[in-house]
Formats: structure tokens, sequence, C-alpha cells
């Protein structure tokens, strides 16, 4: 459940005058609940009886959950009051409290089902009782065990009373209960997990459903609240682009136009050789998702949680959440992205806060006028510039990483035609080269200056070597692989994982009016000063030392596939019990040939699967949609070979459709 503060000029005077009568009550009592209990839920009744006790709009609840809004904190940290936003069909899991809990129904209508355990300590579901409009109820642990939920077709507003300090602990959920799992066990209902809801995760999802019968359900958990755009997708920025054309961006491979017919559909006016926001493409994964429920057999639920740890063992795990949640699991695939990285940075410092070019409002602080540090000079300093460059940014931006490069970009409309470059010979032609780092290289530059020669561009011979570039790595020895890795890797991810041409077109703009400077280089301090400002020093090889002030730091150095330190509690978990572990090259998580985690001593977990980014350790190739893609459907079909039972196979619909509504939540 995310839960933010709301904004000053959504809370009325009314919410004041509750706290002044709660923290009343509260001293009247010497600060026990029990006593208070009646003066605490007569002065919420009267609160919820007035019109202006939220003046603003609340933000709208984000997808798949409902939100909580903090309206206000008791200074000794006796209570907090908050708001509770669900849209139709949200509900909280079962659940108990830490605290003792007054609340009411503000606006629309809620209903309440208590729990209670039976003579053998199973949770069963008892009394359900529809809230209205001033109508208020007090809970206290315990036998304060209950599920709340909008059943109604239009928003609904509540107001709650904890009697915990919410800034400090976030939430009052004591513990969540997954009460469906002794009714799936007795219905013989199979359950698979689905660990993160970025493009992988949620295309898993979507294979899995399409797959599995009436006697499976689909679990997919996403600690965000949005499904389907992960760490790529999740911006809202309309300048962050797709770095591939809207042509070939079909989430499903045998159906090449899919993204492009969508946006159709939409009404968004984009060609097939366009490069569409990146914003567009989480949604239509998000509508994906929903396609495949409705038409699925199988049942999908969202969670909108954050997975800690996961234990048990083969085909019978439990996974556990942050917030209390445990899941009974035959199967769990971990589609989780990889951590961010500092490789720009020494080891072993502690480095002062920068801003997080992922984050939605990242770049709001960045004065137009502000000199400007990015540390990395990838994809991800691509979008920082280009949004910069659309905020109509002057001040200086000196843009740094240990060797420089910056993205290649597609080749513009105007530019494209020519003569055809045979790529089935050019492949033709590597086979048959002996599998040496050095060999095939100079037979890449080789064809592309054949191609140059020939009036063809070089990109066509780049692109030439995307459907082999998994099987040329899987067939280099673990010594050339290491030398590429060495030498190779930052060139060959400059020429092909390139940018729109309106990207770099930005940024070529913003470096001929001499507001971008690139630097070849490492930081080798970032202190932040007194004023507020950072000083930052760097060595290049051709300047030498370095050091310069700046208003912003920005980290867009990317990701890393390190698996320790990567702040996961998750990850943590699964290295503690060496359940997984890193390839020989650091690249990312070791797995089987068909997506099953390697544990440290080299043996292969069954029932728990990783597909992602972090499989570049196999395919060397595996971030971008033409790639994951495959992986996502591979992964799906290795988790139903091994399940105990086989599937009932549901063929897939030829038609698209967007659904209002059609989750099972």
């Amino acid at each position: 459940m995310p839960t933010a503060f709301a904004s000053p000029d959504c809370v009325g005077p009314g919410i004041a005058k509750l706290a002044e009568e709660i923290s009343a009550a509260l001293d009247r009592s010497h600060g026990a609940a029990e006593w208070a209990e009646g003066n605490i839920k007569s002065a919420l009744q009267r609160a919820l009886s007035d019109d202006d006790l939220i003046t603003g709009e609340l933000p709208a609840a984000p997808f798949a959950t409902y939100r909580q809004e903090i309206l206000h904190v008791d200074p000794a940290g006796r209570f907090s009051i908050a708001a509770l936003i669900w849209l139709p069909g949200h509900r909280t899991p079962v659940h108990d409290h830490r605290c003792w809990c007054c609340f009411g129904v503000w606006r629309g209508r809620e209903v309440e089902t208590l729990w209670t355990r039976d003579a053998k300590g199973r949770l069963v579901a008892g009394k359900s009782s529809v809230c209205y409009r001033g109508e208020v109820e007090f809970l206290h642990p315990p036998g304060d065990i209950h599920q709340v939920s909008n059943d109604d077709m239009t928003p609904t507003v509540s107001i709650h009373v904890y009697g915990v300090n919410l800034t400090h602990s976030g939430t009052s959920i004591q513990r969540c209960y997954d009460v469906d799992a002794t009714v799936n066990a007795e219905a013989g209902l199979r359950t698979f997990a689905v660990v993160g809801a970025g493009f992988s995760g949620t295309m898993t999802a979507v294979h899995l459903l399409r797959e599995c019968g009436p006697d499976t359900r689909v679990v997919l958990y996403e600690a965000a609240p949005d499904v389907g755009r992960g760490v790529a997708y999740g911006t809202r920025c309309l300048t962050h682009l797709l770095n591939v054309p809207a042509g070939g961006m079909s989430a499903f491979p045998e159906s090449p136009g899919h993204f492009h017919e969508w946006c159709a559909r939409k009404g968004r006016q984009v060609a097939a050789s366009d490069f569409a926001p990146r914003t567009w493409y989480g949604e239509y994964l998000g509508d994906i998702l929903k396609d495949a429920a409705l038409y699925s057999r199988a049942r999908l639920e969202v969670r909108t949680e954050q997975v800690e740890r996961i234990d048990g063992h083969d085909g019978d795990f439990q996974v556990l959440s942050t917030n209390g949640g445990a899941l009974q699991a035959e199967a769990v695939v971990l589609a989780i992205g990889t951590p961010p990285g500092r490789e720009n940075f020494p080891a072993g410092q502690e480095w002062p806060a920068m801003a997080d070019p992922w984050q939605s409002n990242a770049l709001d602080e960045v004065r137009p006028d502000d000199e400007v540090l990015i540390v990395g000079t990838g994809l991800t300093c691509m979008d920082v510039l280009a949004e910069l460059s659309a905020r109509g940014h002057r001040g200086k931006i000196v843009a740094i990483s240990r060797r420089g490069l910056l993205p290649a970009s597609h080749v513009p409309h105007a530019a494209a035609g020519g003569p055809a470059f045979d790529a089935q010979g050019f492949r033709e032609q590597l086979a048959r080269e002996p599998m040496k780092v050095t060999r095939l290289c100079r037979r890449v530059r080789d064809a592309i200056r054949e191609a140059q020669a020939a009036g063809m561009d070089w990109r066509d011979v780049i692109n030439a070597l995307r459907p082999v570039t998994s099987s040329i790595w899987a067939a280099l020895p673990g010594r050339e692989r290491r030398r590429f890795k060495r030498h190779i890797k930052p060139y060959w991810e400059a020429v092909r994982h390139r940018i729109a041409p309106a990207v770099m077109e930005a940024v070529e703009r913003m470096r001929q009016a001499g507001i971008l400077e690139r630097h070849r280089g490492g930081i080798a301090k970032l202190e932040r000063l007194p004023s507020g400002r950072y000083l930052a020093e760097w060595t290049s090889p051709a300047t030498g030392s370095s050091s310069r002030e700046f208003n912003r730091v920005i980290n867009a150095t990317g990701f890393t596939a390190r698996l320790a330190g990567s702040n996961s509690p998750l990850l943590d978990d699964l290295l503690g019990k060496g359940w997984i572990r890193e390839d020989e090259l650091g690249l990312g998580v070791d797995t089987s040939s068909d997506f099953r985690l390697v544990e440290e001593d080299g043996s292969v977990i069954g029932g728990i699967y990783y597909v992602g980014p972090m499989l570049r350790a196999r395919y060397w190739e595996c971030t971008a949609v033409p790639e994951l893609r495959l992986r996502a459907a591979e992964t799906a079909t290795s988790v139903l070979k091994h399940a105990a039972r086989p599937q009932k196979t549901t063929p897939p619909t030829d038609s698209y459709r967007t659904p209002e509504m059609a989750y099972q939540i």
C-alpha cells in the first residue's frame, strides 16, 4: 500500500479539530485508547459529516491497490490520521494491527469482513457489513483480524485514526494472512508466483495465464503501484523514447505489429518507423496483462507488496513480503531487474546523496541555470539530457564516464534506404570463423568497411549480428568471454544499444551551444559543501586531475549485475541461503538452461526460476524487448514443464481487446 503525506491544500480545518478532540480524549484516559473509545468514535463521526474535511482533490489511487495519505500526526506520536482512497475492486489483505484503529467512511462506501479462528485454528470469514458515510468502527488487538474492500462502482474515501506514528512505521498492519492457502490446497488449486512486474515478469505471467487452466492461479508481485512498467517504462516524461522503432516493439514475436496496432487503437499518432514514448509502452504492457486475465481460465492476483524472503523446498515454497503477507507457491519466478550501478565510483567510500534519474520528479529541483554533473554517459545519461533540454536548461552540464562513450544513434528517416546488406551471408561467414574475439572483431570491421564502400550503413552490419549474438556468445570459450568483457563490452554497447535520432539531436544542440561537456575519466572525490553545492574531482587520461563545483549531481551509471550489496532484501536472503550465485564473469545470475537458479554448490533448485536482464551471463543480449520476450515465453514453458501435473492448454485469442477491468482481485 503506497503511503504519502497529503498536500496541505487537501487538509481542511476539520482535521485539526478532530486531532484536538482525539488528543483531549487520550489525555483524559491517560493514553488508554480502550477507555477513550467512545469519545474517539464520536469525534470521528462528527468529522465525517463535514463536507470540507478534505478540501482539495486527493491523488487518484494507483493501479491495483488502495492508497494511504497521511493527514495528521500527533506531536507526541500517540496517533495518526490518514485518508485511504479506494477505487472499485480495491481491497486490503486479511490482516491484523499493531495498534488500535478507529475508521469510518467520508465518501462512498466500503465493506468490512471480520475473520475468526475455528476449533482447528484456521481462519474463517465471519460477519461482513457495509459501512456508509458517517458509520464508524473501532478495533484493537487481539481479535482485530479483518479485511476491508470497496465493492461499489465509484471511488471511496475513508478516514482512519491509528494509535501509531505512521511516519515511523509506515503502516498500522502487524501481519497479513494468506487465507486462500488452505482453501486452494483443499480444492487442488496450484499457485505460481512471479516476483516483479516489469516487462519480464508481466510477460511471464501473461504466458502462464494463456497456458494454464482453471486449477491454477498466477500471483504477480510488484512493489510499485503500476504493473508492467518496471524501471524502464515507469517514466512519465514524453521525451524518454524507446530505443527501437514502434514497429519492432511487439511483446509477441509472432505478431510483429502488435504494439504499433495498439498505438493506432489508442489514437496515438506514431509511424512504425517512429520512436514512441516509453510511458506508452508501460501502458501497453498493462493492457496486455488485463487482456490475458480476461481470457484466461486461470486466476490472476496482483499483489502490491515487496517480497523479502522465500522459504521452503522443491515445489513447496512460501513467499514472504515486507508487510507480513505469505503465499504458498509451487513455483516462483524471479523477474527482478539489475541493481543500481556505481561503476564510476571508487569502492569502499560513502558518497553524498545524488539525484536518481528514474524517480518521476528527479529533475524538478534542477533550475535552468544550475551547473550539473552527470556521472555516466550511457543510455541513462541520454534520458537526463533529453529531459533537461526539453526543460530549457541553460547551465553548464558535465557528463563523465571511464571511456566517455556516448551511445550511437539510429538512422534518421531521411538517411534510410539504399542497397540491402546481405545479413545471411555475413552470418554464414562468421560461423566459419574461429571462436576468438580478435578474429570476430576483425571480420565485423571488414564487413563495415565493405558495406560503407557499397553505400550502406554500418548499423546494418551490427543489426545482422542480433539473431546470432547469443549463439556466438555460447560458443566462445571462457577465456574469450573474459577478453570480450574486459576490452570490447563498452564499445559494443555504444553501437549496439542505440538511441532515437530525436534524442541525439537534442544532445547535439546542447553540445553546440556550449552547454554540454563530455569527459573521459573516473570520479576521485565527491563532497557535499556547507553551501549545499558539490565539489567533484576526477582524473582523465587526457587532462590529468580536474575539479569543479556543481549545484546538482545525477547518478546515471545505470545498473550493475553484482548481487552482493544490492540493497535488495530478497537477493540478500537468497545469497545468505546459498540459493543464488553470480556467474563466473560477474555478468548476472547463474541459471540452468531451463532458467532454474543454480545454487552456491552448483546444484539446481527445483521450482525457483529467473528471467530478466541478469540472464546476460547465459545469453549476453538480454536487456531489450526482442530478446526478453523470447526468454519470458521460454521461462513460462519451463515452469509448466516441471510442474507436478500437466496443464490444459488454452489457445491464445487472435483478437486484442482492452477491457475496463480484468483483474480478479
